[in-house]
């Protein structure tokens, strides 16, 4: 369960940081052009910008997303250990 409850957050957590990077990347290239060409360097430093807000939404959607496909595994192992404590509770009552 504990493993399932992580695999939640996993992927969300690593992909928001990579998009995060990207922004920063973006950030930084902007600022090495920026004498160069100030135009590129605009749009570049907006889409570094939209790259380091974007993180929170696509973090909450991934893990949403596999709260849901997860959560028949969860509810499985959950209900077989239901299942167990009760045969475990019947066999001591005898």
């Amino acid at each position: 369960i504990q493993r399932f409850e992580k695999e939640k957050t996993f992927l969300a957590t690593m992909i928001s940081i990579l998009v995060g990077l990207l922004g920063s990347i973006f950030l930084a290239i902007s600022v090495m052009i920026l004498h160069n060409n100030s135009f590129l360097s605009t749009i570049i430093g907006i889409l570094g910008i939209i790259a380091w807000i974007l993180p929170y939404w696509i973090y909450r959607d991934i893990k949403n997303r596999k709260a849901i496909e997860l959560s028949d595994k969860i509810n499985r192992i959950y209900d077989l250990i239901d299942d167990t404590c009760q045969q475990a509770h019947s066999l001591s009552n005898i």
